[in-house]
């Protein structure tokens, strides 16, 4: 292929370099000039992760070839620090101060897309925010902080510094991320960010069918013909077991299918190689034949005796199910005065993180070391041992930083590929997935089909509940069994309802692996109950939060699985603290509806409850942390829980730091390394902060007290890190120790403590009766919209949103996660829906944009759990949860309409605006 150079300005300096004629200027930028800060999410000018300014203007680096820079002057984040910024570093600043950069893979781009607003108008509005920032996609942040951090990068304020210190009260302190700083520079290493010079690039065949038989011909007649491929891989080439999954029960997955795909996008074969000419390989005339076969994609379909049968032994394509019973139903409802029922439908959800999954492999003597983006490095660890028929120890992840993981990130995606190719060719083997690749054959949110009947006594009292959830769980089991046992758990919401019987089953189909997904299954369950919750309070014509609050929970009272929790049941206090939002959001769409009379527009207002158990469900479910004092002073806290922009690296430490009795300015990170740190579960199911941190609780006070004996102080004294020198006092007196005249171990440390912390759980019996969680996080809900009845379009104004967090650890993390749960949640409640085979990008596949999250208000209650640390409970899962039901039961007040299958896009709130 041809080459030219161009010549241009790069942050300042003049710069020259050679390259291929049509070559994307982000991969000269990334791979020939070491910025990495130029993120990659889509290579097609959909997310914006790539955004630099060119002459001064936003472009997308992915959609610009190299020869198009010739003459320019380019910017990237990584010069626009204090000297090149008109914001002079305060920009970064501020999207540190107002937690706008979570998980810090579309953080470049936006901070670009400041800049350029900010040259242009150094004091913006917040539509003007919102509208620079709309080419940017975000999936963590809900963007409301985005838009705060812009609008307030210029206005002189006390900022607070980083670690506030000395200070031995980190709980609770809006301590800014002790990772942020390379995120809102740019230099956070991600998992496309860093690999070996020297490293070969790994592509993967996949089927075009949903299913399809296929046979393979001469592949080293391939391989030797094909310049620049080194090697193709199939099925016969796992060294161990060729099967994965994430429930050892269920394990049904394999690497490369063998010789019957059952999903479109399933690998068969890896094609290994040198890197330019992997890109630009034409793989058709690779010697592969296939047969297209019969399919089955909905759950009707694949339930059906006549369909064809994915994996022996699970008969009518069953893969398993939940139940829960208590009371007596059929009495129940004999008690009701009124019965309401209905049958919901919801489709696949993309996880849509921004960042594709990327990493690479390395041999080192008879051991495989992988880096790669994961939320679960000891569950890759022990799945990666099976496949490569090696020990645990032999396997070695390094996680690196996570572009957002929502739950698909706990699968195995391409660790597998990259580590027998590295294996074998005893070469570092890299591999990146496309934006199509990524969404075609890593996991989604359960489709599901809800039926369910609610009774209800006419003084607004449930007297009897029954739930049928069937869902879609594409074509090997991945979290199928845990969505399937949370969901009847969880089904009845946070209320007594006494008479209840709930079950649900998971259903293959050709269609890609269903698994984890911010909820897992309750956010659905949540759809059905909610609105039928509505239509009770409507037919009893009690205001809907009332309805909600005469039937919550309280302490002492149990749940449909017979579990009663003394202490932390906050949600009734969740919905008293709406209840003044609520009044006055109510008097306010009375107001807009009469002054729209005459006009397609009206307004609407809708409330939901929710809770989720944290952590695994009846269970094990440990973390365990180990932390130390070095002899410089230094405490290192080794944290194996991984960080996917949800705050567990700083909230952890704020624990910990609180629980020794130092400020947290001593602390320093060793994270995720399986080599390094023990096992702190994965990050997912709201756990990190309540079992991550309690042990992090647990091993700070087993050291704080090593150390007060170090210092020979009583128990009540003050610790205190000065340099190398520790001291402890107690008023008067005070005890002083240099750590670097003490003995210390090989690696530098006095004394570490490693704690262990699992949650108390109980089995569940045949009726679905016992302890299945620990702990519970509740939360209430509250939207304000508009609907135009002749277009069926939907304007969200206002979500307010009060959450049980048990404690706040920091404000800022909590409120983003707030945020951006509640942007996830209107997602699903209006615009998206994943097709197989169809949405395969992040232009037919919509999310949420910065002008779809309206103004949020954050509420928090402190209904202190009596497991977590320092009381907290999980949060990251729960935010969800209410969102999607909450807009639905607005429409219905705004247009009497009852949405019952989602999205609520314009189409079906007209035929339902209709049908009403």
């Amino acid at each position: 292929m041809s080459t030219s150079k161009i010549n241009f300005e790069l942050n300042g300096e003049p710069v020259s370099v050679s390259t291929v004629a049509g070559m994307r200027f982000s991969r000269v930028l990334r791979e020939e000039l070491g910025l990495i800060g130029t993120k990659v999410g889509c290579n097609a000018g959909d997310c914006g992760a790539c955004t630099i300014l060119v002459d001064n203007k936003p472009v997308c680096a992915c959609m610009m070839a190299a020869q198009q820079a010739d003459g320019c002057n380019i910017e990237t984040v990584e010069g626009l620090q204090s000297g090149r910024s008109v914001a002079k570093g305060n920009l970064q600043q501020s999207f540190l101060r107002y937690g706008a950069a979570q998980c810090g893979i579309c953080t470049p781009g936006m901070i670009v897309v400041a800049e350029a607003l900010l040259r242009r108008t150094p004091h913006p509005s917040e539509q003007q925010a919102e509208n620079a920032i709309g080419g940017v996609l975000c999936r963590c942040t809900g963007y409301r902080n985005i838009i705060r951090a812009i609008v307030n990068a210029n206005v002189r304020e006390e900022v607070p510094t980083p670690y506030p210190g000395p200070r031995t009260n980190s709980v609770g302190a809006p301590i800014v991320r002790l990772d942020g700083a390379p995120k809102v520079a740019g230099s956070d290493l991600f998992a496309a960010d860093d690999w070996p010079n020297d490293a070969l690039l790994a592509r993967a065949i996949r089927s075009p069918y949903p299913h399809a038989a296929f046979s393979f011909g001469d592949l080293d007649e391939y391989v030797n013909e094909t310049d620049g491929v080194v090697a193709i891989f199939t099925a016969k080439d796992v060294p161990g077991r060729n099967c994965f999954g994430v429930i050892p029960e269920f394990i049904d997955q394999p690497v490369f299918a063998e010789s019957e795909t059952r999903f479109e996008g399933e690998a068969v074969a890896l094609v290994v190689g040198t890197a330019d000419d992997i890109i630009t390989l034409d793989t058709s005339n690779l010697p592969i034949t296939w047969q297209k076969l019969t399919d089955v994609i909905t759950v009707t379909e694949a339930a059906d005796e006549r369909a064809p049968q994915l994996h022996i032994g699970r008969a009518n394509n069953r893969l398993t199910g939940g139940y829960v019973k208590s009371g007596d139903v059929e009495s129940g409802f004999e008690a009701a005065d009124v019965v309401v029922e209905g049958t919901f439908t919801t489709g696949f959800i993309e996880h849509a993180y921004i960042e594709p999954e990327a990493g690479f492999a390395r041999r080192v003597g008879d051991r495989i070391e992988v880096w790669a983006c994961t939320q679960a490095p000891y569950m890759d660890r022990n799945s990666l041992a099976e496949i490569m028929g090696i020990s645990k120890n032999q396997i070695r992840i390094i996680p690196s930083s996570v572009g957002g993981g929502f739950g698909s990130k706990l699968d195995l995606s391409l660790q597998p590929f990259v580590a027998i190719a590295a294996w074998h060719l005893k070469r570092p083997v890299k591999m990146v997935y496309s934006r199509a690749e990524s969404m075609l054959s890593t996991t989604k949110r359960h489709p599901s089909s809800i039926q369910s009947m609610i009774g209800a006594s006419k003084d607004g009292k449930i007297t009897a509940m029954t739930f049928v959830g069937m869902f879609n769980t594409g074509a090997y089991a991945s979290w199928g069994p845990t969505v399937a046992n949370r969901v009847p758990i969880h089904a009845c919401g946070p209320y007594r309802i006494e008479n209840y019987c709930a079950e649900s089953a998971a259903i293959h189909t050709h269609c890609p692996p269903a698994g984890a997904f911010r909820g897992f299954g309750v956010p659905q369950s949540a759809v059905a109950q909610e609105t039928l919750f509505d239509l009770l309070a409507e037919q009893l014509t009690i205001d809907p939060l009332e309805f909600r609050v005469r039937n919550a929970l309280t302490n002492g009272s149990p749940t449909v699985t017979g579990q009663r929790f003394d202490k932390g049941v906050g949600i009734v206090a969740c919905f008293e603290a709406l209840r003044p939002h609520w009044r006055q959001a109510i008097r306010n769409a009375e107001m807009r509806n009469e002054s729209a009379q005459g006009t397609p527009m009206r307004f609407g207002v809708g409330i939901a409850g929710l809770w989720y158990g944290c952590g695994n469900t009846s269970l094990p479910n440990p973390s365990t942390i180990r932390v130390g004092l070095r002899d410089d002073g230094r405490i290192v806290l080794f944290q194996g829980a991984v960080d996917i922009g949800q705050g567990s690296n700083t909230v952890i430490s704020q624990i910990c730091a609180d629980a020794i009795g130092v400020s947290i300015d001593c602390f320093d990170l060793v994270y995720g390394d399986t080599d390094l740190t023990a096992d702190a579960g994965k990050t997912s199911a709201s756990r990190q902060t309540f079992i991550s941190g309690k042990a992090a609780f647990l091993a700070g006070s087993v050291l704080r007290n090593r150390l007060l004996t170090i210092c020979d102080a009583p128990l009540s004294a003050r610790l205190q890190l000065n340099g190398n020198t520790l001291l402890a006092s107690v008023e008067n007196s005070t005890w002083t120790v240099q750590l670097d005249q003490l003995p210390a171990d090989q690696d530098g440390f006095i004394a570490t403590a490693e704690e262990t912390y699992d949650p108390p759980t109980q089995p569940l019996d045949k009726d679905g009766q016992g302890e299945p969680y620990a702990s519970f996080g509740y939360g209430a809900q509250m939207v304000e919209l508009s609907v135009d009845t002749a277009l069926g379009t939907t304007k969200l104004i206002k979500v307010t949103a009060a959450h049980d967090v048990g404690k706040i650890i920091n404000p800022v993390l909590a409120e983003g996660q707030v945020h951006g749960g509640i942007a996830q949640g209107i997602g699903m409640a209006l615009m998206e829906e994943f097709v197989p085979g169809k949405t395969n990008n992040l232009h037919d596949y919509l999310i949420p944009t910065a002008g779809d999250v309206p103004e949020i208000k954050t509420l928090f209650i402190e209904e202190a759990d009596p497991h977590g640390p320092y009381g907290a409970k999980g949060l990251g899962e729960h935010v969800l949860v209410g969102t999607a039901p909450a807009i639905l039961n607005a429409i219905r007040y705004a247009t009497g309409a009852v949405i019952r299958d989602l999205p609520a896009s314009p189409d079906r709130i007209l035929a339902a605006i209709k049908l009403k």
